[in-house]
């Protein structure tokens, strides 16, 4: 019983082999499946070439390759990755007596004469897919250079491999050569002739809105600066936040009245009537206490700045932000709510 037992781990031992076969070497490392013993050419070994590009590959193509071969070892070369050609291979051509992986990962790996041998006793060649340009650096000039002319040229096997992409992507960027953008002063006459007027408007509408921070800060410090910023702000508040929203809120009137002109137009000077009865007022009343108010506004941002240093809770700084702004704010909402909706309503 136990000399059976042995028997058969021997048997086992030696069909596992003969049928999976990694060899680690010195720059490559081959994996063989099936036999790893050379077969000899088939009588109906006939040449073929296939460029597949980068993907998923083609089971045709494979076996094309393999009824070219007509049986013998199939050879598949790479400088990185795995042996999942193997499986992949011997699956799709059953006729095959061999399917090898050979991970060339060196100069020196590329002229072993295992190498080399391998390649051009090969039925069937495929070059796997990657970086094209380490296949350059480590197989231009060696063994593995030889070996693939010797299939291509005299033992007149089917080669194949993944680098159409990589080749039409090249044909590719000298066709489109010529198109590329350069850097070039022949239209710039034009461009200007079209563009001057704005960029000059763009920079002239720059300059008056910071030219006068930048000559404050200038000439009388930051503290200076920071005063004229928030008077700057609360003189704006009539027109950004009553008329502004007012003119949004009711345009939807407009929009609806839109094809009866006489309409629109009352509807429009009514509008810019109320507006011009409630801003001038609220610019006016601002400009009468622009001073405490400014003053209380920059106290306040100071002693948010102050919080903030002590390390304050958020929602005490946001408190101490809002403390002064918020009966203007209130107030102004309160306004515009009640405007916006009955100019509407009057629209309608």
């Amino acid at each position: 019983m136990l000399t059976r037992a042995l028997a058969l781990c021997s048997l086992l031992v030696f069909v596992l082999s003969a049928t999976v076969y990694a060899a680690p070497k010195t720059g490559f490392t081959s994996f063989i499946v099936g036999n790893a013993a050379d077969a000899q050419p088939s009588a109906s070994l006939s040449p073929g070439l296939v460029l597949m590009g980068g993907g998923t590959d083609v089971d045709a193509a494979f076996q094309w390759m393999c009824q070219r071969a007509g049986g013998g070892d199939f050879v598949v070369i790479r400088t990185t990755g795995t042996d999942a050609y193997n499986p992949y291979i011997q699956q799709l051509c059953p006729q095959m007596d061999s399917v090898e992986t050979i991970i060339i990962t060196s100069v020196t790996g590329a002229n072993s004469a295992y190498v080399s041998s391998h390649i051009q006793n090969a039925e069937a060649l495929w070059i796997a897919g990657g970086d094209q340009s380490t296949y350059v650096n480590l197989w231009r000039g060696t063994a593995v250079q030889t070996g693939v002319n010797f299939l291509l040229n005299s033992k007149l096997a089917p080669v194949g491999g993944t680098i159409a992409g990589s080749c039409f992507g090249l044909a590719l960027s000298y066709l489109v050569h010529p198109y590329r953008p350069r850097l070039s002063l022949a239209a710039m006459r034009e461009l200007l002739g079209y563009s001057k007027w704005l960029q000059l408007a763009n920079i002239l509408a720059f300059a008056s809105a910071r030219a006068a921070d930048f000559i404050i800060a200038r000439i009388t410090g930051a503290a200076a600066l920071g005063f004229f910023t928030i008077a700057k702000e609360i003189s704006r508040l009539p027109s950004t936040e009553l008329a502004a929203p007012i003119h949004r809120g009711v345009f939807p009137g407009y929009a609806k009245v839109a094809a009866d002109p006489i309409l629109l137009k009352s509807a429009y000077l009514k509008v810019v009537s109320v507006i011009v009865l409630v801003v001038f007022p609220a610019g006016i009343g601002l400009s009468l206490v622009a001073d405490p108010v400014v003053h209380k506004q920059r106290a306040v941002q100071a002693a948010s700045v102050t919080t903030m240093s002590m390390g304050a809770p958020p929602e005490l700084i946001e408190a101490a932000c809002a403390k002064a702004s918020l009966p203007l704010s209130e107030a102004a909402q309160a306004f515009k709510a009640s405007t916006v909706g009955k100019l509407t309503s009057d629209i309608r």
